[in-house]
């Protein structure tokens, strides 16, 4: 059983995320911005993060950027819409230059989404 945690802001997606990630047996810690991430980062080891690019109060790149000064950080999976500016491409570049395992674009396939995490999980 790994340890999850997924951070979004739309509550109904995080909720349907949790609960596919739930399914398939993982333990599933939620938060809506990465400030709140980090409070729960703070009590407990993660295994995956999957988080969502844009959010307020702390998004997701930021959080990824902070995460990285860290030596126990573990895989990254980040999700988005592209909130309508992001650049064809932008996944790759994501992955490249913060070291992210992955980028998963919405609307989410969940067969492709737990495919993505247990491929992501093994490594």
């Amino acid at each position: 059983m790994n340890q999850i945690l997924l951070i979004d802001d739309d509550e109904a997606m995080r909720e349907t995320l949790a609960d596919c990630l739930d399914s398939a047996g993982h333990t599933v810690s939620q938060a809506e911005n990465g400030k709140k991430a980090l409070q729960l980062l703070e009590k407990t080891t993660y295994d995956l993060i999957i988080t969502d690019v844009f959010m307020p109060e702390l998004d997701g790149i930021e959080l990824i950027r902070i995460l990285g000064e860290r030596d126990d950080q573990p895989p990254i999976i980040t999700i988005s819409g592209g909130g309508g500016i992001l650049p064809p491409g932008w996944s790759t570049k994501l992955t490249d230059v913060y070291s992210v395992a992955s980028s998963i674009t919405k609307p989410i396939d969940m067969d492709f989404f737990l495919g993505t995490v247990e491929r992501t999980l093994l490594v």
